[in-house]
């Protein structure tokens, strides 16, 4: 009983978790710059690009999420 109960939860836990990084991904959809790819999965939201990291330091857009990803 208590087995099936605990995958239940585990389930629903991990539903949550993947609307939530989907709603978050979405939001930061809206900020960053043409060029950077926003990807919502089980692990969490990736951010990728050409030149990445040098856009991270020069872009105040992505700097502005820099503080927020750490």
């Amino acid at each position: 009983m208590f087995d099936s109960l605990a995958e239940q939860a585990s389930r629903i836990a991990e539903d949550a978790a993947l609307r939530h990084c989907a709603k978050a991904a979405e939001r930061i959809r809206t900020f960053v710059p043409r060029g950077v790819e926003v990807e919502a999965d089980a692990t969490g939201i990736r951010l990728s690009g050409r030149r990445l990291k040098a856009r991270l330091a020069l872009d105040p857009a992505l700097r502005f999420l820099g503080a927020f990803l750490r």
